[in-house]
Protein backbone atom coordinates (compact mmCIF):
# COMPACT_ATOMS: atom_id res chain seq x y z
CA UNK A 1 0.00 0.00 0.00
CA UNK A 2 1.32 3.41 -0.95
CA UNK A 3 0.01 6.83 0.04
CA UNK A 4 0.36 9.07 -3.01
CA UNK A 5 0.26 12.84 -2.78
CA UNK A 6 -1.74 14.78 -5.40
CA UNK A 7 0.20 15.46 -8.65
CA UNK A 8 2.65 12.60 -8.05
CA UNK A 9 3.56 10.78 -11.26
CA UNK A 10 3.09 7.02 -10.78
CA UNK A 11 3.91 6.08 -14.36
CA UNK A 12 5.94 8.29 -16.69
CA UNK A 13 5.25 8.22 -20.41
CA UNK A 14 8.20 6.70 -22.28
CA UNK A 15 9.49 4.74 -19.26
CA UNK A 16 8.78 1.19 -18.17
CA UNK A 17 6.55 1.15 -15.08
CA UNK A 18 8.06 -0.35 -11.94
CA UNK A 19 4.72 -1.77 -10.77
CA UNK A 20 1.10 -2.40 -11.58
CA UNK A 21 -1.18 -0.22 -9.47
CA UNK A 22 -4.72 -0.53 -8.18
CA UNK A 23 -6.16 2.63 -6.62
CA UNK A 24 -7.99 1.92 -3.35
CA UNK A 25 -8.87 5.54 -2.59
CA UNK A 26 -8.59 8.71 -4.62
CA UNK A 27 -8.36 9.37 -8.34
CA UNK A 28 -5.65 8.98 -10.94
CA UNK A 29 -5.56 10.57 -14.39
CA UNK A 30 -3.97 9.40 -17.61
CA UNK A 31 -2.25 12.03 -19.74
CA UNK A 32 -0.12 12.08 -22.86
CA UNK A 33 2.82 14.47 -22.66
CA UNK A 34 1.84 15.85 -26.05
CA UNK A 35 -1.51 16.86 -24.54
CA UNK A 36 0.09 18.07 -21.28
CA UNK A 37 -2.81 19.13 -19.04
CA UNK A 38 -5.52 17.23 -20.91
CA UNK A 39 -6.81 14.19 -19.02
CA UNK A 40 -7.49 11.26 -21.33
CA UNK A 41 -9.27 9.28 -18.64
CA UNK A 42 -9.82 9.33 -14.88
CA UNK A 43 -9.29 6.09 -12.97
CA UNK A 44 -10.75 5.35 -9.56
CA UNK A 45 -10.78 2.59 -6.97
CA UNK A 46 -10.55 -0.91 -8.38
CA UNK A 47 -9.02 0.03 -11.75
CA UNK A 48 -5.75 -1.53 -12.93
CA UNK A 49 -2.95 0.76 -14.07
CA UNK A 50 0.20 -0.17 -15.99
CA UNK A 51 -1.12 -3.39 -17.55
CA UNK A 52 -0.43 -2.45 -21.17
CA UNK A 53 3.31 -1.98 -20.63
CA UNK A 54 3.37 -5.11 -18.51
CA UNK A 55 1.84 -7.15 -21.32
CA UNK A 56 3.77 -5.79 -24.28
CA UNK A 57 7.06 -5.04 -22.50
CA UNK A 58 7.23 -1.55 -23.98
CA UNK A 59 7.55 1.80 -22.20
CA UNK A 60 4.35 3.48 -21.04
CA UNK A 61 2.43 5.25 -23.80
CA UNK A 62 0.99 7.75 -21.31
CA UNK A 63 1.65 9.12 -17.84
CA UNK A 64 -0.49 8.29 -14.83
CA UNK A 65 -0.72 11.02 -12.21
CA UNK A 66 -2.53 11.25 -8.88
CA UNK A 67 -5.28 13.83 -9.30
CA UNK A 68 -5.73 13.94 -5.53
CA UNK A 69 -4.15 12.33 -2.50
CA UNK A 70 -4.66 8.62 -3.09
CA UNK A 71 -4.02 5.19 -1.62
CA UNK A 72 -2.86 2.54 -4.10
CA UNK A 73 -1.79 -1.09 -4.04
CA UNK A 74 1.50 -1.48 -5.87
CA UNK A 75 2.56 -4.84 -7.31
CA UNK A 76 6.24 -4.62 -8.32
CA UNK A 77 6.73 -6.02 -11.82
CA UNK A 78 9.57 -8.35 -10.79
CA UNK A 79 7.42 -9.84 -7.99
CA UNK A 80 4.40 -10.25 -10.25
CA UNK A 81 6.51 -11.98 -12.92
CA UNK A 82 7.85 -14.38 -10.29
CA UNK A 83 4.30 -15.21 -9.09
CA UNK A 84 3.18 -15.85 -12.66
CA UNK A 85 6.13 -18.13 -13.33
CA UNK A 86 5.69 -20.10 -10.07
CA UNK A 87 1.91 -20.56 -10.12
CA UNK A 88 0.28 -21.61 -13.39
CA UNK A 89 -3.25 -21.44 -11.97
CA UNK A 90 -2.65 -17.88 -10.76
CA UNK A 91 -1.12 -16.99 -14.14
CA UNK A 92 -4.17 -18.34 -15.96
CA UNK A 93 -6.59 -16.37 -13.78
CA UNK A 94 -4.44 -13.25 -14.01
CA UNK A 95 -4.19 -13.29 -17.81
CA UNK A 96 -7.87 -14.14 -18.16
CA UNK A 97 -8.74 -11.16 -15.95
CA UNK A 98 -6.48 -8.93 -18.03
CA UNK A 99 -8.17 -10.19 -21.20
CA UNK A 100 -11.60 -9.33 -19.79
CA UNK A 101 -10.41 -5.91 -18.58
CA UNK A 102 -8.85 -5.01 -21.92
CA UNK A 103 -11.86 -6.30 -23.81
CA UNK A 104 -14.14 -4.13 -21.68
CA UNK A 105 -11.92 -1.09 -22.22
CA UNK A 106 -11.80 -1.75 -25.95
CA UNK A 107 -15.60 -1.97 -26.12
CA UNK A 108 -15.92 1.30 -24.17
CA UNK A 109 -13.46 3.01 -26.48
CA UNK A 110 -15.28 1.76 -29.57
CA UNK A 111 -18.62 2.92 -28.12
CA UNK A 112 -17.14 6.35 -27.42
CA UNK A 113 -15.65 6.51 -30.89
CA UNK A 114 -18.99 5.57 -32.47
CA UNK A 115 -20.85 8.21 -30.45
CA UNK A 116 -18.31 10.82 -31.44
CA UNK A 117 -18.82 9.99 -35.11
CA UNK A 118 -22.61 10.14 -34.76
CA UNK A 119 -22.43 13.53 -33.05
CA UNK A 120 -20.27 14.93 -35.82
CA UNK A 121 -22.48 13.50 -38.52
CA UNK A 122 -20.18 12.31 -41.25
CA UNK A 123 -16.71 11.11 -40.37
CA UNK A 124 -13.90 13.34 -41.55
CA UNK A 125 -11.22 11.96 -43.87
CA UNK A 126 -8.71 11.99 -41.00
CA UNK A 127 -10.99 9.91 -38.78
CA UNK A 128 -11.69 7.47 -41.61
CA UNK A 129 -7.97 7.08 -42.34
CA UNK A 130 -7.15 6.53 -38.67
CA UNK A 131 -9.98 4.05 -38.28
CA UNK A 132 -8.83 2.16 -41.36
CA UNK A 133 -5.34 1.95 -39.86
CA UNK A 134 -6.35 0.68 -36.42
CA UNK A 135 -9.44 -1.38 -37.19
CA UNK A 136 -7.58 -4.53 -38.32
CA UNK A 137 -5.31 -4.34 -35.27
CA UNK A 138 -8.30 -4.00 -32.95
CA UNK A 139 -9.96 -6.99 -34.62
CA UNK A 140 -6.76 -9.01 -34.16
CA UNK A 141 -6.55 -8.02 -30.47
CA UNK A 142 -10.21 -8.88 -29.91
CA UNK A 143 -9.72 -12.32 -31.51
CA UNK A 144 -6.60 -12.98 -29.45
CA UNK A 145 -8.34 -12.00 -26.20
CA UNK A 146 -11.28 -14.29 -27.04
CA UNK A 147 -8.88 -17.13 -27.83
CA UNK A 148 -7.03 -16.61 -24.54
CA UNK A 149 -10.30 -16.63 -22.63
CA UNK A 150 -11.50 -19.83 -24.35
CA UNK A 151 -8.16 -21.55 -23.77
CA UNK A 152 -8.19 -20.54 -20.10
CA UNK A 153 -11.71 -21.92 -19.69
CA UNK A 154 -10.67 -25.21 -21.29
CA UNK A 155 -7.43 -25.49 -19.29
CA UNK A 156 -8.49 -24.83 -15.71
CA UNK A 157 -7.95 -21.05 -15.91
CA UNK A 158 -4.50 -21.47 -17.47
CA UNK A 159 -3.62 -19.61 -20.65
CA UNK A 160 -1.11 -21.70 -22.66
CA UNK A 161 2.42 -20.32 -22.86
CA UNK A 162 2.20 -19.63 -26.61
CA UNK A 163 -0.90 -17.48 -26.19
CA UNK A 164 0.62 -15.69 -23.20
CA UNK A 165 3.71 -14.88 -25.24
CA UNK A 166 1.58 -13.55 -28.10
CA UNK A 167 -0.45 -11.40 -25.70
Amino acid sequence: RLQIIANTVLIQEGRAPEALYIPLEGLLVVRRDALSETDIVTLGPGELVGEISFLDGKPASASVIARENSLVLAFPIHTLKRWLKEDDAFAGRFYRSLAKLLSSRLRSSLDWFGQMLQEKGEASEVVEENWAAISPQLDELRELLCTADKEALANGDEVPEGTRATL
